[in-house]
């Protein structure tokens, strides 16, 4: 394989192995099987991120940010696992420099949409989780972390309902917690 398909696939973000995150911390979720030809050290972190080995992802993650610098989803890994490992600021600036090499990586939005919020920079939150759904329109999370933004934080129930309720419809009924915080908060706002 080419340096450059290496790196066409690098940009895409998360590779084989999307890394995604509910409300609170990162947790990874599988989406298959990485490509072969992925740089090893790339598939050696995955692989680490999958079992919950942060810490040792680490080090492979910063070498692929050095051979990979236009690539975001290295930094967006790395960004992971240092949130998961409650490093937030080598958090937030490895998933800026992955929003900032590919503003279109909704996964490393939503990420730093959360990281924003959980340090009180909620404006900077809503940017990054509207960024997201600039992203990907039907992106779950994001709707799911701008409705508790809006909801729980900044204290406007009327513009949460809609992203809880796009986060309810794409789940499918499997998070039936959803359910109640959208019955909750069309009690609060009488609607029906």
């Amino acid at each position: 394989m080419s340096r450059k398909c290496v790196k066409r696939c690098l940009l895409i973000g998360v590779v084989g192995l999307l890394l995604s995150a509910c409300a609170s911390s990162p947790k990874p979720v599988s989406q298959g099987a990485a490509p072969a030809d992925l740089p090893r050290d790339y598939q050696q972190a995955l692989q680490l991120m999958q079992e919950g080995r942060y810490a040792d992802a680490i080090v492979p993650l910063e070498k692929l940010t050095r051979s990979y610098s236009d690539a975001s989803g290295p930094y967006t890994n790395l960004g992971i696992a240092h949130a998961n490992l409650g490093n937030s600021t080598a958090a937030i600036e490895a998933l800026e420099r992955a929003v900032k090499t590919n503003p279109a990586n909704a996964v490393a939005q939503n990420q730093l949409g959360m990281l924003y919020r959980e340090a009180g920079r909620f404006d900077d939150a809503q940017t990054a989780y509207k960024a997201a759904l600039a992203a990907d329109a039907g992106y779950p999370l994001a709707h799911r972390n701008l409705g508790i933004l809006f909801d729980l934080y900044l204290q406007q129930p009327a513009q949460a309902l809609p992203h809880y309720e796009a986060y309810a419809q794409a789940q499918a009924g499997e998070d039936q917690e959803i359910n109640i915080w959208i019955a909750e908060l069309k009690q609060r706002l009488g609607v029906r």
